[in-house]
């Protein structure tokens, strides 16, 4: 399937390049986060705290946050500290029939037999869709036994402090093995004190099937998305597609200054698809502290095995699609992954834009670090078209 933003929702301005995304989360303008869905100027800003604005609110239960394992989630009732997931809060409770819908009353619910397109994403039939609802104070922990056909959130916030113990306010553990959609989400801290920021990683994910990330706004925050360790198959990849990023947080507690948009760790890779997202980490953060790393976007080698791009996206292209993003700091803005040691293949980057609003050079070190090589791989690496956005060199290539 062609991923277009026109497809996905009707009426939605289509998106050819990151640099489109200037828009947050309102005003006439919004394409990402819960109020593109919603269009309600009763949305809050990201300094509001957990629990304000037109989202539902689950109660969380004792434990902090949910465990969806194919079994707690459903079963409010029983001796666990995490059971409850917010089914409860379905329209007819752990029965209801999910229906594609941007009604503000519709909390979710289970896609019926055949599947939906969501978004423009087809999702499996059975798959827990939870829909326009606040998880700040308890994200939830997808583990082996939930539905098989995936889980979905859409239209939700996350966005509060969390223990720097923490993995992520949506964590998959390694023995889960489903799809993870997450769309129009809003992610992040509360604030630019450290102790209202999030302290690690906004989305992380140990799964071993599909990734998808689209239009979510994040801010004041470490790292945004960093799915691990997973190495996916044809149309398993991970589709990072016109998400929002800006405002890092110095954070010691969170990993210091290693602030990351979407980084690929771990290593083993086959596809993925990182497409028109408008990722700025600024030189400093608004405490006035220097955000000299890492990365915008990276494709992480250090787990000792090579990214093979041998897998097949949905759409039918192969390996490593990185096109059409809007970006600016870190350390090197861009990390493609070649260390002399672990290979690069597959790798199409493209038509990328790279700024100079944060550092000169785009990022504190460089526009590109870990470069692959462009010749004698198989599949090949290529680029093309990966012009400056501004500055002295505004339109010509930095790779």
């Amino acid at each position: 399937m062609t991923v277009t933003a026109r497809r996905m929702r009707m009426g939605a301005r289509t998106i050819t390049t990151g640099k489109q995304l200037r828009g947050q989360l309102s005003g006439p303008g919004t394409h990402v986060g819960p109020n593109a869905l919603l269009r309600s100027s009763s949305y809050p800003a990201p300094t509001a705290s957990p629990g304000t604005g037109p989202l539902r609110n689950p109660a969380i239960p004792s434990g902090g946050w949910f465990n969806l394992n194919g079994s707690n989630e459903f079963n409010p009732t029983a001796d666990d500290a995490h059971n409850g997931m917010a089914c409860d809060n379905w329209a007819s409770g752990p029965t209801t029939a999910y229906a594609y819908n941007n009604n503000p009353a519709n909390h979710g619910g289970i896609v019926p037999g055949g599947g939906l397109v969501i978004d423009g994403f087809p999702v499996a039939a059975g798959a827990l869709v939870f829909q326009f609802m606040d998880l700040s104070a308890g994200g939830p922990n997808l583990q082996n036994g939930v539905a098989t056909g995936g889980v979905v959130f859409r239209g939700c916030r996350f966005r509060g402090y969390q223990d720097p113990s923490s993995s992520g306010f949506i964590t998959v553990e390694s023995d889960c093995t489903v799809p993870l959609y997450i769309m129009y989400g809003d992610f992040g801290g509360v604030g630019i004190d450290v102790t209202d920021q999030y302290s690690s990683n906004s989305l992380n994910s140990l799964a071993t099937k599909a990734l998808v990330a689209y239009r979510n706004y994040f801010s004041l925050h470490g790292t945004a998305i960093q799915p691990n360790g997973w190495a996916g198959g044809s149309g398993e990849g991970c589709d990072v597609i016109e998400n929002f990023m800006e405002k890092w947080v110095y954070n010691p507690a969170g990993g210091g200054d290693h602030d990351n948009g979407v980084s690929a760790s771990g290593g083993g890779w086959t596809c993925f698809r990182w497409l028109r997202n408008y990722i700025v980490i600024e030189a400093t953060d608004a405490n006035g502290l220097d955000l000299t790393q890492t990365d915008c976007m990276s494709i992480g080698s250090d787990g000792g095995a090579s990214n093979l791009g041998t897998g097949t996206n949905a759409d039918g292209t192969g390996g490593f699609q990185i096109r059409n993003n809007y970006c600016a700091g870190g350390s090197d803005s861009y990390y493609l992954g070649y260390n002399g040691s672990n290979t690069v293949s597959g790798l199409n980057f493209a038509s990328n834009l790279l700024s100079t609003s944060s550092w000169p050079d785009g990022g504190n070190s460089g526009a590109v670090g870990f470069v692959p090589p462009w010749t004698g791989t198989t599949p090949l690496n290529t680029k093309s078209g990966n012009l400056w956005a501004d500055g002295p060199d505004a339109g010509t290539t930095f790779i």
